[in-house]
């Protein structure tokens, strides 16, 4: 997930994820594509165990739709490194900038949320997409009910 592979249709406002060319190669393991420990994908994005060549899941799915989430709400990416490989390295082993010190117009509940996507551990993730749409929708119900 990141933002080069979402497309917003503009007459409905609905989010469609595009190019699944990773998950495709993946897909082909055993058949001489892709082999246990290779690792693939845009280093901004990837979560640690799918950096460290460990087996990803829908929780690395998570972690990288929070890197978009940070980068939407802060303005910046959570590992502004030189190189693919520092920007790698940093998503397994640095703490990044609280979104709030980067953005201080980001709602404290938000900045929780998105926090909690990018733990470097997949079991302190969000288990569910389901319960981070939850978390994102009561934000949201906040901000709403604060604004009106």
């Amino acid at each position: 997930v990141k933002p080069q592979n979402m497309l917003i249709l503009p007459e409905t406002g609905e989010l469609k994820i595009m190019d699944f060319g990773i998950a495709r190669v993946s897909d082909m393991k055993g058949r001489g594509m892709t082999t246990v420990g290779m690792v693939m994908g845009t280093p901004d994005y990837m979560p640690p165990e799918q950096a460290q060549g460990r087996p990803a899941d829908f929780r690395s799915d998570i972690y990288s739709l929070g890197i978009v989430l940070y980068e939407i709400f802060s303005g910046a990416l959570p590992f502004p490194e030189d190189t693919p490989v520092a920007t790698i390295i940093a998503q397994v082993q640095k703490t990044p900038a609280r979104p709030r010190s980067v953005n201080p117009a980001v709602p404290a509940d938000l900045e929780a949320v998105i926090l909690r996507c990018i733990e470097k551990d997949p079991a302190k993730r969000y288990q569910t997409v389901g319960a981070l749409k939850d978390a994102l929708s009561a934000v949201s119900a906040r901000l709403e009910a604060s604004a009106a």
